[in-house]
């Protein structure tokens, strides 16, 4: 068992860029970390363990009986609070939204969305215990239409709102909810090569759409900066006792940037302002000219 005075925190995806520094920058700041990792994440998990102490648990956010069993076996070890609960798993998966397989669709709901929405569930009554904080991982994907990441951008979305109201739920309990917008991070789950071999069907087999594919990587690379440095701007403004944080905390390159950009703007030019960036352009042109074919044959 813990001791009380010492906080505790509860970071799922634990092995994967932010997730792993905000265990590792939580742990230097004298945090009990434990988290969770996929099964199959579990040799990556064990630097985790071996040299900061910190107790990984494996688990599939995607499956609630999991998640109701580790709620229930964890409670014991953690005497029944945290101070700290970060929602950091997620899936990326890209590409047209009309060819997207089902499969694929309802695997990122079921991961970015009811995976989370589950574990804040079944772990709350610890956070509610402690009066602490509920973190989840949105994206600036969430704010931006950025084309190809359809699914992935709406399930930032829920993810966003439902912690927003969620906010507001848990005031009287005295426990902080936040959603962090991030942007550009250089880490190995960046959007570069997740679209690349997603046309599935006919609809945008033409010129330009593999270009079109590649600059979201390449927006992503060409302006970020690393995990550690996100997840250290994440803990600062929402541990540090002189920071008064807003629900929305913006880390990581061009976070706030396509926040303002979609806020202030006209959507037309919006539009114009991503099409030209993400090489839309092209796109389009060959999809009007395949179109017009098909209706002369």
């Amino acid at each position: 068992m813990v001791s009380k005075a010492i906080k505790r925190a509860f970071i799922s995806g634990i092995t994967k860029g932010i997730g792993k520094e905000l265990a590792v920058g939580l742990r230097k700041r004298g945090y009990k970390v434990y988290g969770t990792c996929l099964p199959s994440e579990q040799w990556e998990a064990k630097n985790l363990e071996d040299v900061y102490g910190i107790k990984i648990f494996a688990l599939d956010v995607s499956k609630v009986e999991e998640i109701e069993k580790l709620a229930s076996s964890i409670e014991q070890e953690i005497d029944g609070r945290i101070d700290f609960l970060y929602n950091n798993e997620s899936v990326v998966i890209g590409g047209p939204a009309i060819e997207t397989p089902d499969k694929d669709l309802e695997q990122i709901f079921k991961v970015n969305v009811l995976g989370n929405i589950y574990l804040t569930k079944h772990l709350s009554k610890y956070v509610i215990q402690a009066k602490g904080i509920i973190v989840f991982s949105s994206s600036a994907t969430a704010r931006s239409p950025v084309p190809w990441m359809s699914a992935y951008g709406a399930s930032k979305a829920a993810v966003d709102q439902y912690a927003l109201i969620l906010r507001s739920e848990l005031k009287p309990f005295g426990v902080q909810v936040h959603s962090v917008i991030i942007g550009n991070i250089s880490s190995s789950s960046s959007h570069h090569g997740i679209v690349t071999n997603c046309v599935r069907g006919p609809h945008y087999a033409v010129d330009g759409i593999y270009e079109s594919f590649k600059s979201i990587g390449e927006y992503t690379e060409s302006v970020n900066i690393s995990p550690r440095e996100a997840s250290e701007n994440i803990l600062n403004k929402i541990l540090s006792p002189w920071s008064y944080p807003g629900f929305n905390i913006f880390t990581g390159a061009r976070a706030y940037l396509s926040h303002l950009f979609v806020r202030y703007l006209p959507l037309w030019l919006v539009e114009y302002g991503v099409a030209f960036q993400f090489r839309l352009f092209k796109v389009w042109t060959g999809v009007r000219r395949k179109r017009r074919a098909a209706q002369v044959t």
